[in-house]
């Protein structure tokens, strides 16, 4: 199992508009697999438009493999949104092309609690709670990645106009 090391992706660093480029292309795929009626496009312009103002409310990053590290095989993106008026960092999408052994897993767990730590240091109001919905097993995310069970969620489809 190939080890992956996670980058964040940010303006400032030289050369990560190419890996914005990358995630985004992943980020539609996402979106286009496990969206159920979402807008990658959306997404991506909001991705981008994050990135160009250098917001500190989102968190890119991606996964390059250790002997490859142009090669791009896995992302992360995770933006500040309101949870019962409280902060939280709600993790849209973490995929992988392959499955990822225990230092990855542990090493893209470090980079949101990095990146939760810098948006802490200057909001007003700190985020406590990371969350995420998975279209996969809960059950691995428990056992294998620190997430425990919190709530359900549900949905239902309401009409648009």
């Amino acid at each position: 199992m190939t080890t992956i090391q996670w980058v964040r992706v940010r303006r400032e660093d030289k050369g990560s508009a190419r890996l914005v480029e990358c995630a985004v292309e992943r980020i539609r795929a996402f979106v286009a697999h496990f969206g159920e009626g979402g807008d990658g496009e959306t997404l991506a312009t909001t991705v981008w438009t994050h990135y160009a103002t250098a917001s500190p409310s989102m968190n890119l990053m991606v996964g390059v493999e250790s002997e490859a590290p142009d090669r791009v095989v896995a992302h992360g993106l995770a933006f500040v949104q309101l949870w019962n008026g409280e902060p939280v960092a709600w993790c849209l999408q973490i995929e992988s092309d392959r499955p990822m052994d225990r230092a990855s897993r542990v090493a893209f767990h470090v980079g949101l609690d990095e990146w939760v730590r810098d948006y802490n240091a200057t909001a007003p109001v700190k985020i406590g709670r990371a969350m995420l919905s998975t279209p996969h097993n809960e059950a691995v995310y428990v056992r294998w990645t620190g997430w425990r069970r919190y709530r359900t969620l549900l949905d239902r489809l309401v009409a648009k106009g």
